[in-house]
C-alpha cells in the first residue's frame, strides 16, 4: 500500500517523502518522480522533512 501512497503523492506533484526504513520498498519506488527519505524515527522524519534537530534544543 505505501507504493500505491508514494504513485499518489507524485502524481499530486510531491517531491519528497518521508517514509519508516523498515518499509522494505520496491525497485517501484525507484522509477517514481520522487525523493524518498527513509527515517528509522520520528526525531529523523523530522530533520529529514523540516531540517529541525528537536535534540538541539
Amino acid at each position: 500500500q505505501l507504493e500505491l501512497r508514494l504513485q499518489e503523492a507524485a502524481r499530486l506533484g510531491f517531491r519528497r517523502a518521508v517514509v519508516p526504513r523498515a518499509s522494505g520498498l520496491s525497485p517501484l519506488a525507484a522509477d517514481l518522480d520522487l525523493e524518498v527519505i527513509e527515517a528509522a524515527s520520528v526525531a529523523e522524519a523530522l530533520v529529514a522533512a523540516l531540517g529541525v534537530d528537536p535534540a538541539a534544543d
